[in-house]
């Protein structure tokens, strides 16, 4: 312990874990107790605070993307080419459920397309369109099934999924009482080594954080290739859980 013009610093450091019970999809919780210096001043009494929270909980929501390239030798033939199987695309994503505003167009592109002949040089063959969108599914029970249905539907892209929770207030509530009793405990528990009745709290802040998990299921699809998907089953796919992080900074004073 240092002594400075009547001032101690301490370093605190606890980590508790459990099991947390209840109606909602959590399985493990664990809270982490980190303060750089704990300051108690024979004038002003206080401890400073910081405390983590966490709480995993299986995701409710599926970010990805998709899209369709084409080639054709004139560009108005791959840019029509394309619009229609881009619709096909975009009618099974409202098929499956996907909302209108959760579907939104993220590049579209025209170029030149080349090949190369068998001495090595360059060859011009026509033009290339590309029509990328990003969709959020909401019902993750349809993720395997819509991942088929895109396919056969004419996408020849997919990257995702990005598993997130978006009703995220009853794990944020869970995360932010086990946080705060923590803290609480630990505050009157130094005050009454301190020679001090209880603690009040003088200042709260927080900090809300939830991990980002993401599958690496990504593929570009042939033409010949359709026909084939058409016969496999539902791919499967595992949301795992999502981690929700709770931060407070707390100051209490010491009261007789």
């Amino acid at each position: 312990m240092a002594r400075s013009r009547g001032m101690y610093h301490w370093a605190i450091l606890a980590c508790l874990s459990t099991i947390p019970t209840g109606a909602m999809a959590q399985r493990s919780e664990s809270i982490t107790l980190q303060t750089s210096e704990l300051k108690i001043d024979r004038a002003n009494p206080a401890i400073d605070l910081t405390v983590s929270a966490s709480v995993l909980s299986a995701p409710d929501a599926a970010s990805f993307s998709t899209g369709v390239e084409t080639s054709a030798a004139k560009a108005k033939d791959a840019i029509a080419k394309n619009a229609e199987k881009m619709a096909a695309v975009v009618a099974q994503l409202k098929a499956a459920g996907i909302d209108a505003k959760d579907i939104q167009t993220s590049a579209i592109s025209l170029g030149r397309d080349y090949g190369y002949l068998a001495n090595g040089k360059q060859r011009f063959k026509g033009y290339r369109v590309s029509n990328r969108v990003n969709a959020k599914l909401r019902d993750m029970t349809r993720l395997g099934d819509l991942l088929d249905a895109l396919t056969v539907s004419g996408a020849t892209e997919f990257n995702g999924p990005s598993f997130k929770l978006d009703n995220s207030s009853i794990a944020e509530a869970s995360a932010r009482d086990r946080a705060w009793a923590s803290a609480y405990e630990t505050a009157r528990y130094h005050a009454k080594k301190a020679g001090f009745d209880g603690v009040v709290v003088v200042r709260v802040a927080e900090r809300v954080e939830q991990s980002a998990q993401r599958s690496s299921a990504a593929f570009g699809v042939a033409e010949e290739a359709v026909d084939a998907a058409r016969t496999i089953s539902q791919t499967p796919l595992e949301g795992g859980e999502i981690e929700i992080a709770v931060t407070l900074a707390i100051s209490f004073q010491m009261v007789k």
